[in-house]
């Protein structure tokens, strides 16, 4: 009786020792790191800016350029430090002539980007253009060697 009652007592010990185990290796693999209050907020930031350059591209590709220039311009509000909305913004700006709002747009681009090439480049172009439409034909080969300039000068920075 003796061995009966000993061998119970160690089968209930193994049984407990593995429910322990068990418990302990769930709470092991629950334990990730959990957001904080601040990361959650950033991140759903992100996601919505995100979702709203996508609301503009889409806008873009159906030819409506006012509407998707200002859903860019909100993405671009909303992340301070991503420069996709305002390349997307200038590209857009650029498409239709507003040459003013596709310059700042650029060099936004490039404050946020120095070693993109596109927001250099697209400053350039949008500043020629836009001398283009304010002076006079014989200065357009001025602006334009000035701003080729510019571009190589783009190109070299962003193989830095």
């Amino acid at each position: 009786m003796m061995q009966i009652l000993s061998k119970n007592i160690s089968i209930s010990r193994f049984y407990s020792f593995i429910g322990v185990c068990a418990v302990s290796a769930l709470l092991a693999s629950c334990s990730g790191q959990v957001p904080t209050q601040t990361e959650i907020q950033q991140d759903n930031l992100d996601s919505r800016a995100k979702q709203l350059v996508r609301v503009a591209d889409t806008t873009r590709e159906s030819g409506d350029m006012a509407n998707a220039m200002q859903w860019y311009a909100r993405a671009a509000d909303m992340r301070q430090d991503w420069f996709v909305p305002r390349l997307r913004l200038g590209e857009t700006a650029l498409s239709v002539g507003q040459y003013p709002d596709a310059l700042l747009a650029f060099e936004s681009t490039a404050q946020l980007a120095p070693k993109d090439n596109l927001g250099h480049n697209g400053a350039g172009v949008s500043w020629t253009c836009w001398e283009c439409m304010t002076r006079r034909s014989n200065d357009i080969f001025q602006a334009w060697n000035r701003h080729q300039t510019m571009a190589r000068f783009a190109i070299t920075l962003g193989s830095l």
